[in-house]
């Protein structure tokens, strides 16, 4: 999937993301934390800018999303980084805050 969201044009992609992001923030708990501890997973193992074209299309999806949906997509998403061993969790946080900043 990952491969397949990096090849498409920028707006397709966010619009992708976007409707994941949408349904993350509908599944319980224990399963957005699962889907989101694999997507992390992912994100870890592609390059630094492969990882940061999908993070910064991904904070944009975010950003056309409801609060309280953005809230509980970007908890789960800060959950599954928390998980991380310390110098990947260090990265991905790094990588997560250049992405959302600019967003």
């Amino acid at each position: 999937r990952m491969q397949t969201l990096l090849s498409m044009p920028e707006q397709q992609r966010r619009g992708h993301l976007r409707a994941m992001d949408s349904g993350h923030s509908d599944l319980t708990d224990s399963q957005r934390q699962t889907v989101m501890e694999t997507m992390v997973a992912l994100l870890m193992a592609l390059d630094e800018s492969a990882r940061m074209t999908i993070l910064r299309s991904n904070a944009a999806a975010l950003n056309s999303l409801s609060e309280a949906k953005r809230q509980t997509v970007m908890g789960g998403m800060l959950g599954a980084v928390s998980q991380l061993p310390g110098a990947q969790r260090r990265q991905m946080m790094q990588s997560m805050d250049v992405a959302f900043s600019a967003a």
